[in-house]
């Protein structure tokens, strides 16, 4: 797949404000090798960093970026990616979404995890997911609610699944919800938590959604075949605009 292409489409078509961001578990060091002598450079973090604030780099800045275990402040990333075991801290911490222990239980153990853990994660813009060997696990999109839409309509046309189930979490989006769409090979779609939108700079309130790699050839095909004449998103313009009148009654 051309994947400069791709990107130039979706960033042109539907009108996005970020750019998609590839998501690669690295499993060994072939892997990790392979993406250090394909990306033409790429950034490690300075400081343990949030997951989603790995991914402002890439988004905004269209960097590639290396990530190890070590580099990860945030518990719920290290939970999705099989980095830890879920301790007393964490049960704490999700105390805040439920007023009794063994509920706090339920939801850690609900979230999607990585059934091994990865050496290290790689993030890329669309563009440069070539640097990831064989293909890409999940694609995350930064969107409005607009731009979710078409994406999803164009899933379902594309894969012909008829309808879409979410998994929402209080919490963990960024990294619990590209986990859910790679393992369970299908798109996921969810608002943003409340640590994404803080430390992750989503302060548009933009809707995310995660497509898994094995699926953006049949999206990329719906999408060029929309049947819309004007482009996939199209301008702001209510055609039943004269219709909507009101008169004052008693």
């Amino acid at each position: 797949m051309n994947y400069v292409e791709l990107q130039d489409f979706l960033m042109r078509e539907l009108r996005l404000y970020h750019y998609p961001v590839a998501i690669k578990f690295l499993y060994t060091p072939e892997d990790v090798a392979y993406f250090t002598e394909n990306v033409p450079s790429y950034f490690t973090p300075m400081k343990s960093l949030s997951f989603c604030q790995w991914e402002v780099a890439v988004r905004m800045e269209g960097k590639s970026i290396l990530g190890y275990p070590d580099k990860v402040s945030c518990s719920s990333a290290q939970l999705a990616f099989n980095w830890k075991t879920a301790d007393e801290g964490d049960i704490k911490y999700h105390m805040r979404f439920t007023d009794l222990r063994e509920d706090a239980e339920k939801i850690i153990h609900a979230k999607p995890q990585l059934k091994t853990a990865p050496l290290a994660i790689a993030l890329t813009p669309l563009k440069d997911a070539h640097a990831l060997k064989d293909g890409i696990d999940t694609v995350h999109f930064f969107c409005d609610s607009q731009q979710a839409r078409t994406l999803i309509n164009a899933y379902i046309r594309g894969t012909k699944e008829p309808t879409i189930s979410s998994q929402i979490t209080p919490n963990s989006v960024a990294c619990s919800g590209s986990v859910y769409s790679f393992m369970e090979n299908t798109l996921n779609t969810l608002p943003a938590c409340n640590g994404s939108a803080s430390s992750g700079k989503t302060e548009r309130g933009e809707t995310n959604v995660m497509i898994p790699g094995k699926k953006l050839a049949v999206l990329y095909e719906a999408l060029k075949t929309t049947s819309e004449p004007a482009g996939l998103i199209n301008p702001d313009v209510c055609k039943n605009c004269p219709l909507i009148v009101f008169k004052k009654e008693k």
